[in-house]
């Protein structure tokens, strides 16, 4: 009985690629593992050589296996990316999509006062209006803490979250297809930071060890903000990619 679905759109070798990320990810194929030889992985799976080939280049492209020549195929240690080229996903969207199994821990989920104006002013809310609904979540994946966000919402627009069982929905989906809310883009601010005591706490690293720290405002298809979220990523297991197109025509009207 073959493990993929020839019959959906989404292509075989994509469909190989996560089966084998899932393996590195759950630790079943763990950093330095030898891959099978090809041929005898292709006969197992039951796919064509040239499919395997397609997903180890999809996974060597991402740093999950490296070919070395007259060794064999290794897995390398786990790092996971996040695509911001051309689409807005959220984190769990990227996991999904790339079949890595995850879980969710919601630390806080509650209506407050704050009085972080920084915060207010991004929110569009007034000092007088300072309600906010917060959400804290954790994402483990093979039960290791792999980013942490800190979401904050206008509590007179999406009093309704505070119903939500965030350990089993996306806040993505929950958005658009619960509230209706027609989530559009999002403005992205990413800096290379150490974690605070806290931030390291959570994520299981030492004080001062690296993250990626994400602030990023999401607007709606009436540019009117949605949210303010804070992530931080572990440095030593996320990366961020993006493209990036030079505007020649502007550059010449510039000059």
């Amino acid at each position: 009985m073959t493990l993929f679905d020839k019959n959906t759109s989404l292509p075989l070798y994509i469909q190989l690629a996560n089966w084998i990320r899932v393996r590195v990810i759950t630790g079943e194929w763990p950093a330095g593992y030898k891959l099978p030889a090809e041929i005898d992985l292709a006969k197992k799976l039951e796919v064509s050589r040239g499919t395997l080939r397609k997903a180890i280049e999809v996974l060597s492209a991402e740093k999950v296996i490296e070919q070395f020549q007259g060794k064999g195929t290794f897995v390398l240690a786990t790092v996971f990316e996040q695509n911001w080229a051309y689409k807005l996903t959220s984190t769990s969207e990227e996991l999904n999509w790339k079949g890595i199994p995850f879980r969710t821990e919601v630390i806080e989920l509650c209506k407050k006062t704050i009085k972080n104006q920084r915060i207010l002013s991004l929110l569009n809310l007034s000092p007088v209006h300072h309600e906010v609904i917060s959400l804290k979540r954790l994402r483990y994946v093979s039960d290791s803490p792999v980013v942490l966000h800190e979401t904050y919402f206008p509590a007179e627009k999406y009093v309704g979250l505070l119903s939500i069982d965030f350990t089993q929905e996306s806040m993505t989906g929950v958005l658009e297809n619960q509230l209706g809310v027609g989530v559009t883009w999002a403005d992205h601010t990413i800096s290379a930071i150490y974690a605070e005591k806290e931030v390291a706490r959570l994520l299981q690293l030492k004080a001062g060890g690296p993250v990626i720290y994400d602030e990023h405002i999401l607007y709606d298809d009436k540019d009117q903000v949605v949210e303010f979220t804070k992530g931080w990523f572990r440095g030593d297991r996320f990366r961020l990619k993006t493209i990036a197109y030079r505007d020649k025509e502007k550059l010449t009207e510039e000059k």
